[in-house]
């Protein structure tokens, strides 16, 4: 079996490996006592757990023993074996937990309340941590390896969320202001198709912006009521000549 082309499951490759000299010393340990506790794969054939005690076996040129996991959840293994031999604090356990989350599309849909309930974890704590996973991805391996206190990464996130969520609102009112802008150019433009057909052709043809037009058409408008307003009186002056009952006598 070539060791090197072995898979490591996703959730397992988030915990960071030790440092040279400490897998030097594994190496060391492993060569003079044996490897005690065996390599764990899952029913995949996937590495859960022993990533360093692999390569402590390899570097030691010790063959190691492997053994299958039996019917318990890998990602809960896999979690469980790492909080507890790493002792992580509450704000990497949370991350560890998001993060692992994060690489199982089907659990994606887990309530963060439900996940609490069940890990035993405060709700908030959980919450933050995913806050941070999708707000301040790079943070979170830092938060994961104890560098970053979780409280910390998590003001970055906060403070990435809110402009996050500034700039969606902006854009959501300059789309709606350019629907809005949409719609009254439309309405002006079937205003021109229906009583001004020369101007909407200019229009369509961009040969004429469209508020050119509409005053252009409102200036038309405003000489017809004049024009049909001098007819009007005209008209009324033709009348009364014609009717000699509106003519006092002495005129007549």
């Amino acid at each position: 079996m070539n060791y090197d082309d072995l898979k490591v499951h996703p959730v397992a490759a988030l915990f960071p490996m030790m440092t040279e000299d400490e897998l030097n010393d594994l190496a060391e340990d492993i060569k003079a006592n044996g490897l005690i506790h065996p390599i764990v794969l899952d029913a995949d054939g996937k590495l859960i757990d022993g990533r360093n005690r692999l390569e402590g076996c390899r570097r030691g040129d010790v063959k190691p023993q492997f053994t299958e996991l039996n019917g318990q959840d890998p990602v809960a293994f896999i979690l469980s074996c790492n909080i507890e031999r790493r002792h992580l604090n509450k704000g990497q356990q949370a991350m560890a937990k998001a993060m692992a989350r994060a690489t199982q599309t089907d659990k994606m849909s887990v309530l963060v309340k439900d996940e609490a309930e069940v890990s035993g974890m405060s709700e908030k704590t959980l919450t933050r941590a995913n806050v941070v996973l999708k707000f301040a991805p790079e943070l979170s391996g830092s938060v994961l390896a104890g560098a970053t206190p979780l409280n910390e990464a998590y003001e970055v996130a906060q403070q990435r969320k809110a402009r996050k969520k500034q700039q969606s609102d902006e854009e959501a009112a300059s789309a709606a202001q350019l629907e809005a802008e949409a719609r009254e150019r439309q309405r002006k433009l079937d205003t021109l198709q229906r009583d001004a057909p020369d101007l909407a052709t200019l229009v369509q043809e961009d040969r004429l912006p469209i508020g050119e037009a509409m005053v252009a058409f409102e200036e038309r408008k405003r000489k017809e009521r004049e024009y049909a307003l001098m007819k009007t009186e005209t008209l009324e002056e033709v009348l009364t000549a014609l009717d000699p009952c509106s003519i006092d006598p002495e005129t007549w």
